[in-house]
């Protein structure tokens, strides 16, 4: 599975994580409650990626998301409940219950791009819109 996101973020973008230890902690679950997570608020990016795979994913001309290194973003419930579309380095996370996305794994397994409420990070410098 190949996204246009993934390959503009190979091409240019500096992965820059925060190493901060004390970093809160957010959670996140699916719309019918099956599936819950938690996050560290450690982000190393946020963008809205237009690429007809991510409009597909979504239903909308746009998929909002935040990049974080894999091990950060922790399934607290319902691990067993969600339905994975791709592989174990690239592909998108839904519940099986109410199919709401959880996640993208994207990068060759080592990002995941987290879809919950990235409008509520705050600001970092570097816009990237993807048209693709």
């Amino acid at each position: 599975m190949r996204y246009g996101c993934v390959s503009y973020l190979r091409e240019g973008l500096a992965m820059t994580g925060s190493e901060n230890s004390n970093a809160r902690i957010l959670t996140g679950e699916c719309y019918c409650r099956t599936v819950r997570f938690e996050v560290a608020d450690a982000f190393s990016y946020a963008m809205n990626c237009h690429c007809s795979n991510c409009r597909r994913t979504t239903g909308s001309a746009f998929k909002p998301f935040a990049g974080i290194a894999q091990e950060k973003l922790r399934i607290v419930q319902g691990g067993d409940q969600r339905l994975i579309f791709g592989d174990d380095t690239t592909h998108d996370a839904h519940c099986a219950r109410c199919g709401s996305l959880l996640y993208s794994r994207v990068r060759e397994g080592k990002w995941v791009l987290s879809l919950w409420e990235p409008w509520s990070m705050p600001p970092r410098s570097g816009r990237a819109p993807i048209f693709s």
